[in-house]
């Protein structure tokens, strides 16, 4: 689930094509266009709020499915998510002032870069008269705690778009009961919802905007009661994570002496394909975090969707996760076994 709303119907005051203007205008160059159509709507009076769920927020999930699909490049991506941050900066320039009294901070979750949907939802709690500090793209323990020192906040909000960085999102929970303030967590990462909150340590989890406001108002009212005891990954989990470029080296280099159609792949498709790999070990030790194998699965799934759009035969991934099996097991049985259950997922899918 996403920190934003949805985003269904088009507003009525709101052109149809105007996503797709957006994105052309995005995606030659044109930044000045595609932000001056986005504050136009102010001009004939349609709200903030819309204006982000229905024009912003529709665009980029329309170029990340573009991008799933192979129909555009990373870097065209990056054109349009830079368009949409510069168009919420633009909002905030030209809306009404900020809603008052004592805000919440918003930041994502460290190492997770994907920080335009927690800006637009820090946007959104402002529209609705609640106060938010947006710290920006994987914001580091380090750094909310010296914004939790120097600012009044009545809550932390976590983003985190990958579940790879769940130990990202733990420090920031730990910055927020350190300093005393409860922490509420959502993006799609935490798409299973309080389960897996619970289990980074977080004290609510909300789908979408509207339940996060009303979990914030709550706790605005009363504060609930949390530990300060940090939480910590375990040893196989960080052990996973600071060797998951070496054994995703290590299978790569025993993959390119079985399979043929490695000696074909350019170096940066080689270098793709072993940072794939590198993402499944972080899965893996995600899912032991938070004890749950779907995890690791929803991954492969994702991942087999990708190379299926790029005509990568998925037996690159199954002999990847065949052969990554031994590796995990040596760091713990745990870790094996989840290895395991993901090379039974896409072994036995078509």
């Amino acid at each position: 689930m996403a920190l934003f709303p949805g985003g269904g119907e088009i507003a009525p005051d709101i052109p149809a094509d105007l996503v797709e203007s957006f994105i052309d205008r995005a995606l030659t160059g044109g930044y000045t266009e595609a932000i001056q159509l986005v504050i136009s709507r102010l001009d004939v009076g349609t709200p903030e709020e819309p204006i982000i769920t229905n024009v912003l927020a529709a665009a980029l999930r329309q170029v990340g499915d573009r991008w799933q699909r192979d129909e555009l490049s990373v870097a065209s991506e990056h054109l349009v998510s830079g368009a949409a941050e510069a168009a919420l900066y633009a909002l905030a320039g030209e809306a009404p002032p900020p809603a008052t009294g004592v805000p919440v901070i918003v930041a994502c979750a460290e190492g997770d870069f994907h920080a335009t949907a927690a800006h637009m939802f820090a946007r959104i709690l402002r529209c609705r008269g609640t106060g938010s500090d947006f710290l920006g793209a994987s914001t580091t323990a380090e750094h909310v705690a010296e914004s939790l020192e120097e600012h009044r906040h009545v809550a932390l909000v976590v983003s985190c778009n990958m579940a790879m960085f769940f130990p990202g999102a733990i420090r920031l929970v730990n910055a927020g009961h350190a300093a005393g303030i409860p922490v509420l967590v959502g993006g799609r990462a935490f798409k299973y919802g309080t389960e897996h909150a619970l289990r980074v340590g977080a004290d609510g989890w909300a789908a979408d905007v509207d339940a996060a406001v009303e979990i914030l108002g709550s706790w605005r009212r009363q504060k609930p009661s949390f530990s300060a005891v940090p939480i910590l990954p375990g040893r196989a989990t960080t052990e996973l994570r600071h060797r998951s470029n070496e054994l995703s080296t290590t299978v790569l280099d025993d993959l390119f002496g079985r399979l043929p159609i490695l000696s074909g792949f350019s170096a940066h498709r080689l270098e793709q394909a072993r940072e794939y790999l590198s993402y499944v070990v972080r899965y893996v030790a995600a899912a032991q975090m938070v004890d749950d194998d779907r995890v690791l699965v929803d991954f492969l799934d994702w991942l087999g969707e990708v190379l299926d759009a790029r005509n990568i035969p998925r037996e690159l991934l199954v002999e990847g996760v065949r052969s990554l099996v031994a590796l995990l097991d040596a760091v713990s049985a745990e870790a094996g076994r989840i290895g395991e259950a993901g090379l039974s997922h896409i072994g036995a899918a078509p």
